[in-house]
């Protein structure tokens, strides 16, 4: 479970940056800068895991040049070649469910609606049980086995906590970050 748990915070980041990157794009072109979950409805399984598959492959030139002994590949390590291009089997098997930022609504993933104080207590979205097991930290009280997530935390308060609570992982979060950057400056993949 720790291994699917590190792919899974990471993959969160990543949609993050890349539906920034496609915000990027749009205001570019038209103008105006939508909201994340517009930005979001342009990608679907296919095109994640194709950009997954290409971050990876920019975070070797790192390795290449002998800055890094780690690759992303070290963490995404189950792709396998399918009709439409790579598929990293565990992110493409749970990415729709227990991502700590995003949920899918049906069609596309959104962004988990961040509430304020005052919001009606009905309409707050809780995380699944599934998304408890996996993200037990999100829990407001760790004695508690019945307290759910904080959803008055920002979304970057809350990937932070994920991953000052992995060891090791940011250094995967900061390859991520450098590899869509590189991505952003050499190509147009979006």
């Amino acid at each position: 479970m720790c291994k699917l748990r590190r792919k899974m915070i990471v993959f969160d980041l990543l949609v993050e940056k890349w539906a920034e990157w496609q915000r990027e794009i749009i205001q570019e072109t038209k103008g105006q800068k939508p909201h994340i979950n517009e930005c979001l409805e342009k990608f679907n399984a296919v095109r994640f895991m194709k950009l997954l598959y290409f971050t990876c492959l920019e975070s070797c030139s790192d390795f290449v040049e002998g800055k890094s002994e780690n690759t992303l590949f070290d963490l995404f390590d189950d792709f396998l070649a399918y009709e439409k291009g790579p598929v990293e089997i565990d992110v493409y098997s749970y990415y729709r469910s227990i991502l700590p930022r995003y949920v899918f609504n049906g069609q596309f993933l959104i962004q988990k609606p961040i509430y304020h104080k005052d919001g009606d207590i009905n309409n707050k979205a809780a995380l699944i049980e599934e998304e408890l097991i996996i993200y037990p930290e999100l829990r407001k009280d760790q004695e508690s086995d019945t307290a759910i997530y904080d959803p008055f935390e920002s979304s970057e308060l809350l990937i932070k906590k994920l991953i000052d609570n992995e060891a090791n992982l940011e250094k995967y979060v900061q390859m991520a970050k450098e590899a869509v950057e590189r991505l952003k400056k050499s190509s147009l993949l979006l």
